[in-house]
């Protein structure tokens, strides 16, 4: 683990960052390389987060924000959505502690939302589920 915190704008951009190579994976699988690099990208993301004074709270608030989106997978409804937009919007208030950076957070449960809609489509036109 880190023994300092990285700053935050580094922090929250390493971490957005990550979980766009993770989704660019998912969405492509076979880029090996983007999803161990985002992978890499968001678990030191997150080492920084645990390291900070309020970092548990975020976790825990990404976390809950995390296990909405695979809800939200699973069985495509828009509370699941707005509950993980809402989730990921309050954890990344509290680790910036500045309410405009719950843009950030609204705009990463948009666009996973939205990709997993599309692959679920994929699936379905597919036969696959």
């Amino acid at each position: 683990m880190l023994s300092f915190p990285l700053t935050i704008p580094i922090t929250l951009s390493l971490f957005l960052l990550g979980a766009t190579l993770i989704a660019v994976e998912l969405n492509r699988p076979g880029l090996i390389v983007a999803g161990a690099v985002g992978l890499l990208m968001t678990l030191l993301s997150l080492a920084s987060i645990v390291s900070m004074p309020q970092g548990r709270v975020v976790l825990d608030w990404y976390l809950i924000a995390f296990g909405l989106m695979l809800q939200d997978f699973r069985r495509s409804r828009l509370l699941w959505a707005l509950s993980a937009a809402f989730c990921w919007a309050i954890g990344f208030w509290r680790l910036t502690g500045h309410p405009l950076y719950s843009l950030a957070g609204i705009a990463l449960a948009t666009g996973t939302a939205i990709l997993a809609r599309i692959a679920r489509r994929a699936r379905l036109n597919k036969g696959l589920d």
